[in-house]
């Protein structure tokens, strides 16, 4: 009688024990199944380990005009947004045509230049291995807050990349931090796998107007705030994967 107590008492532990972990699995899914489930909402599989496109938004910066001036709270750029792998370029116009912003991160050192009816009135160069690792960290940061959902699947493709899953929001939303080089950036994926936001540096941005743009699911709608407060907002018009670009095009001699 003993024994057979004993053997359902240890068949009902063994059952428990099963059950008990199959929610914690659930809870805490592998980092790379979770990454790869991610991958696959967004459709990659098909394409490089690093994405290149080229990409036309509008971007709308808040500013904060005197109550009851007439003026609008936000202003209006035209931008052209480039990607290679880790090297980005950033072009923005006013609607006139009139003053032009370029910036570039080509893996290494930030290019930037401001031209004004077609006369170049700034430069600037940063370099020097002083500078080195937080120019690593500025260009993950860049990427990622200008650049549309394209820069951060790019890093959650590089497989130097260190995952950490950090549990299940109040929102069922899984909360991934994605490690890369000097710094990190946490990320946050809905029900179906899809990114909806995702934090980096002081940064916070959402995505929002889901599309397929040659077979890869991207936002359309990118809203960046810092510390609670919308910053700017890009709403895409066009994005093209694949693009080949000139050598020197993430270069500063291209700016000039």
């Amino acid at each position: 009688m003993n024994k057979r107590v004993s053997v359902l008492f240890l068949s009902v532990l063994l059952f428990a024990g099963l059950v008990i972990a199959s929610f914690g699995n659930a809870d805490h899914p592998a980092p790379d199944k979770l990454i790869n489930d991610i991958r696959q909402a967004h459709n990659i599989w098909q394409h490089p380990k690093e994405l290149s496109a080229s990409i036309e938004a509008v971007k709308l910066t808040s500013i904060y005009s005197e109550p009851g001036s007439g003026l609008p709270n936000f202003f209006e750029r035209n931008v052209t947004i480039s990607i290679n792998g880790n090297a980005v370029r950033l072009d923005k116009i006013d609607p006139s045509g009139l003053i032009k912003e370029s910036e570039i991160f080509d893996g290494r050192r930030l290019h930037r230049a401001e031209s004004r009816q077609g006369k170049q009135v700034e430069m600037e160069d940063r370099a020097g291995a002083a500078q080195a690792s937080a120019t690593q960290y500025e260009t993950v940061e860049f990427g990622i807050k200008n650049l549309g959902l394209l820069a951060v699947l790019n890093h959650l493709s590089n497989p130097a990349a260190e995952i950490k899953y950090l549990g299940l929001t109040s929102r069922k939303e899984n909360k991934v931090e994605v490690g890369v080089g000097v710094g990190s950036f946490i990320l946050y994926a809905d029900r179906d796998h899809k990114i909806r936001k995702v934090e980096v540096g002081k940064y916070i941005i959402e995505y929002a107007g889901y599309r397929s743009v040659e077979g890869v699911m991207l936002p359309f709608i990118q809203r960046v705030f810092v510390r609670g407060q919308l910053v700017y907002e890009l709403v895409f018009t066009r994005i093209a994967l694949d693009r080949a670009f000139p050598a020197d095009y993430f270069s500063l001699a291209s700016l000039t």
